[in-house]
């Protein structure tokens, strides 16, 4: 093993001790900075909101898994904004840079969400003033081939965020896995997403950060040019049931409503759990793609009684255009309340060659 690879292994190694005290923290309950875990990209978004089992070339996937970084992503520049509901503006930058002496490839990624302008009431419900809102990340991936088939990587990302005269920073951290078997086309991630802890409070008590377990695979088929991919997440913790006593008890899987069984409700929670998602590549370059996906737990939790609304459903399309890449997310949430994300992605090695 050279010495690179071992200084990987010990500073992930350390930075998973290192964080230890906060991983027992984050069973449940209340989180801050939830932003994080947004979709970054359109693609994304249109995959169901997490991808972390693909590498291919797409500098934006290093943000689902620190992991996806490669030669591939050197010198690859990414912008991503999305409309969200009430006026929310949400967006992502990234940059990716290949060093080939110690073959470490890097990751530079800015994110920010602006939840807008607020009226500031008193006790009695009169306007007194107004007050923005509004979180900011900026953040630093590394990742390396540490076997043939098996890339490791490490982002850690400073958070700043600020709620009318209340502010908070901290620090969070990922640590991905993510191996190739080049012959079937197929990936298999895990990686442990938002370790960290604040570095200052918005009250007197520390609030947990939005920890996550997350594991992929994914698989292009042979003789169609399609890839699918499963994605579990929330695997540190078994029940994601969202439990509200003034419901009346129902379960729906895939948009069916039926009644509530105690074998059924474990069926319904582990579904919870998973993202299925598939993209189809097209033309004579597969430079069009499209995709689909179904996350079950938004599904569950945004649907309505008696009523089908779609929620969980994502789908969007990308397509190559000279030196730029155009993608379109579309991401149902609830009736009347849907996301909708752009993404353009370019090279610059490629306007140096005159790359058309």
């Amino acid at each position: 093993m050279s010495i690179n690879t071992k200084f990987v292994f010990v500073l992930l190694m350390g930075l998973l001790l290192g964080c230890s005290d906060y991983l027992s923290a984050q069973s449940g309950g209340r989180s801050i900075y939830t932003f994080m875990n947004l979709p970054g990209s359109a693609r994304t978004l249109a995959l169901g909101g997490y991808q972390p089992s693909l590498a291919d070339g797409d500098i934006n996937l290093v943000y689902d898994n620190p992991a996806a970084g490669n030669e591939a992503v050197h010198n690859a520049l990414s912008f991503n904004h999305s409309f969200y509901f009430d006026k929310v503006q949400f967006g992502y930058a990234t940059y990716g840079y290949h060093l080939e002496n110690s073959g470490i490839s890097l990751g530079l990624g800015v994110r920010y969400i602006d939840y807008g302008t607020f009226n500031q009431t008193n006790e009695l419900g009169h306007i007194t003033g107004e007050f923005d809102a509004s979180e900011t990340a900026i953040g630093l991936t590394a990742s390396k081939k540490v076997y043939d088939r098996l890339n490791i990587g490490i982002a850690t990302r400073f958070i700043q965020a600020s709620f009318e005269t209340y502010s908070s920073s901290g620090m969070l951290f990922d640590l991905g896995a993510l191996y190739e078997i080049p012959d079937q086309q197929i990936f298999i991630s895990l990686v442990l997403k938002n370790m960290g802890f604040q570095l200052s409070k918005f009250w007197e008590e520390r609030e947990p950060m939005p920890f996550d377990i997350r594991a992929g695979i994914s698989k292009r088929l042979e003789h169609l040019p399609f890839r699918f991919s499963v994605t579990a997440h929330n695997l540190h913790r078994w029940d994601i049931n969202y439990d509200d006593p003034s419901v009346t008890s129902a379960s729906f899987i895939f948009g069916e409503e039926k009644e509530e069984d105690p074998r059924f409700s474990a069926i319904d929670n582990f579904f919870r759990h998973l993202i299925f998602s598939g993209e189809f590549y097209l033309g004579p370059r597969e430079q069009f793609q499209l995709r689909l996906a179904y996350n079950h737990l938004l599904g569950r939790e945004m649907s309505l009684p008696d009523t089908r609304v779609f929620s969980g459903i994502s789908f969007g399309l990308g397509f190559r255009v000279n030196r730029f890449r155009v993608d379109y997310g579309f991401g149902r949430y609830h009736t009347g309340a849907n996301a909708n994300k752009f993404t353009l992605s370019t090279n610059i090695s490629e306007f140096r060659r005159g790359v058309l």
